[in-house]
């Protein structure tokens, strides 16, 4: 059977930055996300609207006409052929809009200053603290990462401006200021933390669009949640709490304290995933060009190149130091033109000089046992360890 796709057209300005309204011959149409109807998560129309809305930045109305208002049932389920959507938008959100930025996810770099390192191990702790174990498994804070939601080398000036232009409420509250802000990380399972931002990211809901009753028929309409979406079936996490399996609608651990991350971010990253599996090219070519002309990257295409240069610069810098390393390493142990061995390494080997080929055999293998047992062992205490903090059945 033929896939079947929901087709989702976005419309901005021709010339992005503009104050002006255009009619409906100056808008510019663009294929924004080709859908497969078999990685519709929840409430199909419903969940549509809200992808369509986070990737944009922008609140508006799902229709089966570009040029007149016509909305789809949101009650309806799955389609049965391909259907074409356009969102459209009011002069007001059009002037707030700000597209999720469609650079792929950087990834984030070791980093190695004395000031960047303790703000890093201050975010962790600060996590620990406040989730104490992986929001989404429950797993031992021993086997989680302080995981960043707007990843780390985005850096300051980006999350600032991310969340002073979607800002919706009056107190502003949900405006980050610094990257490693506590309210820009959760603890997270080294594993997810791995794919997210690519193929994982978490749904807050009531949200535009959505109740939590579109993500889970159990839960009343309006009770918070905030709930995992697996993209790819093999990033899923197998086990959780009370030995329960990890997939699509599982539920986080949502601390109530005031430090817990705004929805923004959980919806910038949802949005920045959605566009990873679901964009087309082609918008995702004009998204840069409107985000350039924005709040995002203030100096626009220089001040993004610089960042990418810096990244550039540290690989390279890492690089070097570890071939250094390398070439300490080989120097140590005379591979360098030097013919004398290593002190240590001929210290380690007298008491094997004088057995024979069969001997020397035996006691390898017995070494490759006794290192198998001992790594064996390591992994038993730490899944009990891991255990252990489960809460009980």
């Amino acid at each position: 059977m033929a896939t079947l796709f929901i087709n989702v057209y976005a419309s901005l300005l021709k010339k992005p930055g503009s104050n002006i309204d255009p009619g409906p011959s100056d808008q510019n149409w663009i294929l924004a996300l080709r859908i497969p109807t078999n990685k519709v998560p929840f409430r199909c129309y419903k969940w549509v609207l809200f992808a369509i809305s986070v990737v944009t930045g922008a609140q508006g109305t799902l229709s089966t006409r570009p040029y007149t208002l016509h909305p789809v049932d949101f009650t309806g389920g799955l389609p049965t052929e391909n259907v074409s959507l356009y969102y459209h938008i009011s002069e007001e959100e059009k002037q707030r809009m700000l597209p999720i930025d469609p650079e792929p996810r950087l990834i984030n770099t070791n980093v190695t200053s004395s000031v960047a390192t303790t703000r890093q191990q201050y975010f962790h702790d600060s996590l620990v603290l406040r989730d104490g174990s992986c929001v989404l498994t429950g797993c031992s804070k021993l086997l989680c990462d302080g995981a960043h939601l707007i990843s780390h080398c985005k850096g300051d000036m980006y999350i600032k401006n991310l969340t002073r232009r979607r800002s919706r409420g009056d107190d502003h509250v949900d405006i980050v200021e610094t990257i490693d802000d506590t309210r820009n990380g959760i603890l997270l399972n080294k594993l997810t933390h791995l794919v997210l931002g690519k193929d994982v990211a978490f749904i807050v809901t009531p949200n535009y669009g959505m109740t939590t009753e579109d993500v889970d028929p159990d839960e009343s309409p309006e009770s918070p949640r905030c709930t995992a979406h697996f993209f790819s079936p093999e990033s899923k996490v197998l086990v959780g709490r009370n030995n329960q399996a990890i997939d699509t609608g599982s539920a986080l651990q949502i601390s109530d304290s005031a430090d817990w991350p705004p929805t923004i971010l959980f919806d910038a990253v949802y949005a920045s995933v959605v566009l990873h599996h679901f964009g087309t090219n082609d918008f995702k070519d004009a998204l840069s060009k409107f985000t350039f002309t924005k709040d995002t990257y203030p100096r626009g295409e220089t001040e993004l190149k610089e960042m990418k240069n810096e990244q550039a610069s540290e690989a390279e810098r890492r690089q070097k130091q570890e071939e250094e390393q390398d070439a300490c390493q080989e120097a140590r142990r005379g591979r360098r033109g030097e013919t004398r061995e290593d002190l240590l390494d001929m210290l380690l080997f007298v008491p094997f000089a004088n057995m024979i080929p069969e001997q020397l055999r035996e006691e390898v293998r017995k070494a490759e046992e006794k290192a198998q047992a001992a790594e064996q062992t390591a992994l038993v205490e730490k899944v009990n360890d891991w255990r252990s903090h489960l809460p009980p059945a």
